[in-house]
């Protein structure tokens, strides 16, 4: 007799067991126990959603389920769940902006790209331009590319948004709004490359620009100064965000 169901056949001793209920141990070649204590225990995982894992050689260990939009990743050489650490945006200041000039300064140099949301600009007093200093700096050398024609700002200018062609005064009763992105501007080997769009009035007509190029410094962007060459600015809002 070689197979359980042999046994299950041999003898009315063992008329009480049935073929079935000896198959369960067919094949059997060690200690049922010692195979039993090799096995993981499903009392391991508590709660919907762990999963298992190996804390070190043949040593099985329970991962919690991670919390909503978190990602499965690997810390310290083990599987766990953290929340994604790129492609997010981050609000770092909302400023309103007065008089002829404000400073937005002591921008943090965690991210990747800064993305400046311009908008509300409306002059106080007469029809001017609206511009950015990068660093408080109005003589870096900008090249600017607006609707396929060329501007290359000279040292002495600021970074002027309301470019259309050539430059149009902001209308004083018009709100204007720009978005402004400027890549890697925590580097401090390379210039930065910048680009943005939005659309501004003056007293005749309603402007659509979209503009791209590089401001020339290999320094940290840390501070940005908005300034009004016609007058003073009455309402202008600006969100400054981080981008992973």
């Amino acid at each position: 007799m070689t197979k359980a169901r042999d046994l299950a056949n041999a003898g009315t001793a063992l008329g009480a067991v049935s073929a079935t209920e000896l198959a369960f141990v067919d094949g059997v070649t060690s200690a049922i126990q010692t195979q039993m204590d090799a096995k993981t225990a499903k009392s391991t995982l508590t709660t919907t959603g762990d999963i298992y894992y190996a804390s070190s050689a043949s040593t099985p260990a329970r991962l919690g389920i991670g919390s909503s939009a978190q990602v499965l990743t690997v810390a310290s050489g083990i599987p766990s769940w953290a929340t994604p650490a790129s492609g997010g945006m981050t609000l770092l200041s909302t400023t309103t902006l007065s008089g002829a000039t404000t400073t937005i300064s002591g921008i943090s140099q965690d991210y990747n790209n800064l993305e400046i949301h311009i908008y509300g600009v409306t002059n106080a007093t007469a029809d001017g331009n609206f511009g950015i200093d990068p660093n408080s700096n109005s003589g870096l050398a900008y090249t600017v590319w607006s609707r396929g024609a060329t501007l290359s700002n000279s040292a002495a200018e600021s970074l002027w948004l309301n470019y259309f062609n050539t430059y149009q005064p902001l209308r004083t009763s018009a709100a204007n709004n720009w978005t402004l992105t400027i890549n890697s501007y925590a580097e401090t080997t390379y210039y930065k490359s910048f680009s943005y769009f939005g659309g501004y009035t003056t007293s005749v007509n309603l402007y659509p620009t979209i503009g791209y190029g590089t401001i020339a410094t290999n320094s940290a962007i840390t501070a940005l100064r908005f300034q009004n060459s016609g007058g003073n600015l009455s309402t202008v809002t600006v969100e400054i965000y981080g981008v992973k």
